[in-house]
């Protein structure tokens, strides 16, 4: 037990100058009787003094005013970025939206010129046909016509070149050979009508080829640019609400920071029947949080698991049992000197559990996240009237931690109640609490 009257003022001028204390060294042991063994708890400033209630109070309520304006204020920055990534969101939404009018848009012109293209490829095609059809029927008229011709004129079916010029023709034969005459010439040039018709028709149906065909290649390329302008959108949507999540998350996180913080101290001993924070409820902090403020402190741990482990097995284990893992945290940190104890080393216990005044050393665990897992079962036993094992996430880490062994059962809904029940030192829960605001102050100003 630590005596004297009061801290001096240089004390507290120390305390609310440096919020993110200095890592105390070695554990002080402290007992309570009973069947439940007491813990041991971390040297205040001056181990040698014994600090004035009220002076302490004020302290700590000045460091926690300070957080909670901290975090206010890191609340109010979020919500303004959030707000800001909205409206960023929104206009991406509506370029979004734009460009997709604009590719379907591109789409639909594009369709329209390949079937014109299409159409005008059938055409050139139909003309060609045409063309050739034209030729061959004037070839053909032109053979037939000769041939009756010669046979009109030698009145035989083998016309000879020579006897067609030298011929005697009678005045039928004359009649019939100047109509056959006029039927041919006629016959000629419509022959040469349609086969001029059909080289126009192929002319004019390959020029609105040519330009379909120009049509569609430019509606192809405004469908790519469109196509690339839409992609372009799309992942600007998408890294505007990946944006907009990560304000949120940084909103949330000051939120509930704040809340935490806000909830910490109502006030001197005995001004609530039911002081916060309470023992079961959510972490405020994650697992990066508390291994960032952590090292950011100083401390160095000296378990088998790194410090990222231990506290990702805070979360976990707290999450599992319902309790607050981040204060878990904090009171390890107290109880071992920043998992530095012998406690903490060699027997992978980190809350002083079975560790009396008059004990030698504390329980052994099996490992370190069993150790975690001690700690939040027992803080749960405590917290919760009536619990079973068969209640808990886990097996009891250790039988003697079932909750029907413990006589201090659902004796402690919060924090501060756990002073003189946990451990004797009268600043007992002040101290983790002390230990949290610092964890807060640090998490608040690193928000990402």
């Amino acid at each position: 037990m630590r005596s004297g009257r009061g801290w001096s003022l240089v004390t507290l001028a120390a305390l609310l100058a440096s919020p993110a204390a200095t890592p105390a060294a070695t554990p002080a042991a402290t007992a309570v009787p009973g069947a439940l063994p007491a813990v041991s708890t971390v040297a205040a400033v001056d181990p040698g003094a014994q600090p004035d209630p009220a002076l302490y109070h004020l302290v700590h309520t000045l460091q926690l005013d300070l957080v909670v304006r901290q975090a206010q204020q890191a609340v109010a920055a979020a919500a303004a970025a959030a707000a800001a990534d909205r409206i960023i969101l929104d206009e991406q939404v509506g370029a979004l939206n734009h460009d997709e009018s604009a590719a379907a848009g591109a789409a639909t012109l594009l369709s329209h010129d390949r079937v014109a293209a299409a159409l005008a490829a059938g055409a050139y095609r139909r003309a060609l046909t045409r063309r050739r059809r034209c030729g061959a029927e004037a070839v053909l008229a032109n053979r037939r016509l000769s041939a009756l011709a010669v046979t009109l004129y030698l009145g035989t079916g083998s016309p000879n070149p020579v006897s067609f010029r030298d011929a005697q023709l009678g005045v039928e034969q004359q009649d019939e050979l100047e109509t056959v005459a006029v039927a041919v010439e006629v016959a000629r040039r419509q022959a040469a009508a349609a086969w001029r018709s059909a080289v126009a028709g192929v002319a004019s149906a390959g020029r609105t080829l040519s330009i379909d065909r120009a049509a569609a290649s430019d509606a192809t390329r405004g469908a790519l640019l469109a196509s690339a302008s839409l992609a372009t959108a799309a992942l600007a949507v998408t890294r505007s609400r990946d944006m907009l999540t990560a304000s949120l998350d940084r909103l949330t996180a000051a939120q509930r920071a704040r809340d935490a913080a806000a909830a910490i101290f109502n006030g001197p001993e005995g001004s609530s029947p039911d002081p916060a924070p309470t023992i079961l409820g959510e972490s405020a902090l994650n697992a990066q949080q508390l291994a960032g403020w952590f090292q950011a402190s100083g401390y160095v741990a000296q378990t088998q698991a790194t410090i990222g482990q231990l506290a990702t097995w805070y979360i976990e284990e707290g999450r599992a049992e319902g309790v607050r893992s981040d204060l878990a945290f904090a009171q390890a940190v107290l109880e071992t000197g920043g998992f530095a104890s012998p406690d903490a080393m060699l027997r992978h216990n980190f809350a002083g559990i079975g560790h009396c005044d008059t004990c030698a050393a504390g329980w052994t665990f099996p490992s370190d996240r069993l150790g975690v897992r001690g700690q939040i079962q027992l803080l749960r036993a405590f917290a919760t009237p009536g619990l079973t094992a068969a209640q808990l996430a886990n097996p009891p880490a250790l039988p003697s931690l079932d909750p029907a062994k413990q006589s201090r059962e659902g004796c402690c809904s919060t924090w501060p109640s756990l002073t003189g029940v946990w451990a004797t030192d009268p600043f007992y829960a002040l101290s983790i609490l002390q230990l949290y605001v610092q964890m807060l102050s640090w998490a608040i100003s690193h928000l990402p």
